[in-house]
């Protein structure tokens, strides 16, 4: 048997819409169908100051001691997601308001490109 058998949809190629999911079969209400895994989690750039390790609101009382990021511990600052980006962001200026967070997420896509190409591709 197919995996694709059991999923509740199809993919089908819709004149003026392209490709989409078309239901086979009725789906009830909250029904999970389908889920993926992000390849990468970054803050929001207009976020207020959020630990680079976890992504929790943090009050700015404690920041990494390589690239001066708000952080919740020591033990954030050193995630293997923060190492990666930490030297790149060592060269930042930054506010503490979050104003170059966007770059985060660019960093991280571009290290999962160096690091995970099954991912990436």
């Amino acid at each position: 048997m197919e995996e694709n058998e059991n999923r509740p949809f199809r993919i089908a190629k819709l004149a003026g819409k392209g490709c989409c999911l078309v239901a086979t079969r009725d789906i009830a209400p909250l029904e999970i169908i389908l889920s993926d895994r992000a390849a990468v989690v970054a803050p929001n750039h207009e976020s207020q100051p959020v630990c680079l390790g976890c992504l929790q609101i943090v009050d700015g009382s404690y920041v990494c001691p390589l690239c001066g990021y708000p952080m919740c511990s020591l033990e954030c600052s050193m995630c293997s997601v923060h190492t990666q980006e930490c030297t790149v962001l060592r060269g930042v200026q930054h506010d503490g308001e979050g104003l170059n967070y966007k770059i985060v997420a660019v960093i991280r896509l571009l290290n999962l490109r160096d690091s995970s190409s099954h991912l990436w591709e």
